[in-house]
């Protein structure tokens, strides 16, 4: 029975959306739990530490390495003897012993969203360390059952381990910091309309940009929250119009005062592996407008307002109902708060860790 376990560090280095919050959450559970297992979380040469107790922090190899180089050549030698665990979707491509986190089967199911090269490279990629790992995660059973299909995997080869968003619980944000904040944009709580997510063409950003446009001249603002990458997604088409607010990638404290301040989040995603900002709109008592696409319906259960992705019209009138009905609203943020409690990031460490003692690792 093995004692060691390397934690692939990339993450670490990368810009923080959700896949690096997923992977960085289930580290610092691990932290509190690992008693026995001797644990180590190497990491690319400059990046940001995370002030563990009981899981060591190591860089390792040359610094202004491309991260792909680094996780293909330097962390295999590194993690020699170890079993790897991956977090982040990718991982070693030959490496013998390791558990992978894969979010989703998207670059399977919907490659249109993303370039080429990165189609090719991830495709290969998961067919590879799928036949090579001890276990594949996921996060939805939607995912699981996707991922079952693409790669082929026998059923016991996958399990589930669904995200929370118990890291914006007790977030404490005056009335003062959050109308500082929005007279930066002319806003005022309660008084927009909120959509969360990277520049992926499966966001529909295009799809909500459309449906808020239709609506009549006295709607709510839009306020748009995330980054881009060019390198990975394909483009989006038309963009942000001037009545749409773009705050691009921000911080955590900003994220939960325009979760708090917004009549609704507007999630009406194509497709989706999990969908972790409508749960952290939830913890935060914001309703939540979302599509019945992917595993949101999973996720969301009953305490979201359902649209179709592709129906521009359903979306402006969810939009219009929860703007001018207070009653809705409220029932959607109670709801929202209820749901947000049944997924704890503690819960998924305890799985994830059973996963690791079922590879021989004594926790």
């Amino acid at each position: 029975m093995t004692k060691q376990l390397a934690i692939n560090g990339k993450f670490a280095a990368q810009r923080f959306t959700g896949v690096q919050r997923v992977a960085e959450q289930l580290v610092r559970e691990l932290d509190i739990i690992a008693e026995a297992a001797e644990i180590t979380i190497f990491l690319p040469p400059g990046s940001r530490h995370l002030g563990l107790s009981r899981i060591h922090e190591k860089e390792v190899g040359p610094k202004g390495l491309p991260l792909h180089i680094w996780e293909q050549l330097i962390l295999p030698q590194a993690a020699k003897g170890h079993l790897l665990l991956n977090l982040s979707g990718s991982a070693p491509a030959f490496f013998n012993r390791q558990i992978c986190l894969m979010h989703d089967a998207a670059v399977f199911d919907t490659p249109s969203a993303y370039k080429l090269a990165f189609v090719f490279w991830y495709r290969w990629l998961y067919r590879r360390i799928s036949r090579h790992s001890d276990f594949v995660l996921t996060v939805s059973e939607f995912s699981r059952i996707r991922l079952m299909s693409v790669l082929n995997l026998k059923p016991e080869k996958l399990l589930v381990m669904p995200n929370a968003a118990d890291h914006f619980d007790n977030r404490s944000i005056t009335a003062k910091e959050l109308e500082e904040y929005l007279n930066k944009y002319a806003l005022s709580p309660g008084k927009y309309i909120l959509a969360v997510g990277s520049k992926n063409p499966n966001k529909n950003l295009n799809g909500l940009m459309q449906a808020h446009a239709s609506l009549p001249t006295d709607r709510l603002p839009l306020v748009v929250v995330g980054g881009s990458n060019p390198t990975v997604f394909a483009p989006i088409g038309p963009k942000i119009t001037s009545d749409v607010i773009d705050v691009g990638s921000i911080n955590d404290k900003t994220l939960c005062m325009l979760y708090q301040g917004a009549r609704a989040l507007v999630f009406p995603s194509l497709y989706e592996g999990f969908g972790l900002p409508p749960l952290e709109a939830m913890v935060m008592g914001c309703p939540v407008i979302a599509s019945d696409a992917g595993a949101l319906p999973e996720t969301c259960g009953d305490a979201a307002l359902y649209v179709k992705p592709k129906d521009v019209d359903g979306i402006a009138e969810a939009i219009r109902r929860v703007s001018v009905d207070d009653l809705l609203f409220a029932q959607l943020s109670s709801a929202g708060r209820n749901r947000a409690t049944l997924f704890r990031w503690s819960n998924t460490a305890e799985r994830l860790a059973t996963a690791l003692s079922q590879s021989g690792l004594r926790m």
